[in-house]
């Protein structure tokens, strides 16, 4: 059976889990899908009630049923946002379903529903949110990905292993600029005029400074950079580095 996934490519879904990791089934059945996947579990509230949640076309929510459903969440996404947002339920059953969907789901299927069929569903949300073909692109287009890094251009966050990264906005500049330009080494005067907009005079401590800063936060071993190398006597250059089989993004949007 073939499901054109067109409207899985690039697209962003935040996974809830409410369950003891009840949503890797679901994962699973979108595996076979180009969606870049975001875990949460119960910090899911925390992030609805500071409206942090940007960048994401459709929100997952995996619960337990009648004892251990996710319904305050749907209240809560309800109150600010129109995004799709389906329940995978333990209980799929009538009565829960027309519960789920009366807190603002828009689908609810039971856990053990096909997974083409699953699949078939989501996609049909998708469809509908994202409407246009120009839609998609500029979610392609938004996102850059190397390695464990995402950079979200449009909703200016970084992610590095299935974690939002939290990085102030010359941090964040910084990081785009050179994921823009991955392979290309970039002088250090280069970054400076580029992400602070100034002319760069005597510039080399402060660059270097913020790249330690970012180091910490992205690089597995900040001491032996992977991503962000220095070129001596030049500047830096953002390695490209082979991506992950399965890349799922992020678990929570928690300050590193």
């Amino acid at each position: 059976m073939y499901i054109d996934n067109k409207f899985f490519i690039r697209s962003h879904i935040l996974l809830c889990d409410l369950t003891e990791g009840g949503a890797a089934e679901t994962e699973e059945k979108l595996s076979r899908e180009d969606a870049v996947i975001y875990r949460m579990g119960r910090e899911m509230e925390f992030t609805l009630k500071n409206r942090i949640i940007s960048g994401v076309d459709m929100i997952i929510i995996r619960d337990g049923g009648y004892e251990n459903n996710g319904f305050y969440l749907l209240e809560e996404l309800r109150m600010f946002s129109d995004i799709p947002a389906a329940v995978v339920s333990d209980d799929g059953g009538e009565m829960y379903c027309v519960m789920a969907l009366a807190k603002g789901a828009d689908i609810c299927v039971g856990s053990n529903m096909p997974s083409f069929e699953f699949r078939a569903r989501l996609q049909s949300l998708l469809r509908r949110y994202l409407g246009t073909s120009e839609r998609i692109q500029m979610i392609r287009d938004s996102t850059i990905v190397n390695g464990e890094i995402v950079v979200d251009r449009v909703a200016r966050a970084v992610y590095f292993r299935n974690r939002y990264i939290h990085l102030t906005a010359i941090e964040y500049g910084i990081v785009a600029y050179l994921m823009q330009r991955i392979g290309t080494v970039c002088s250090i005067e280069e970054i400076y005029s580029r992400v602070w907009n100034s002319s760069p005079i005597a510039v080399k401590k402060t660059v270097a400074e913020y790249i330690r800063r970012i180091r910490r936060k992205i690089e597995p071993d900040p001491e032996n950079p992977v991503y962000i190398k220095a070129v001596f006597g030049t500047g830096y250059i953002m390695e490209r580095v082979r991506q992950t089989e399965h890349l799922a993004i992020p678990h929570t949007p928690t300050a590193v």
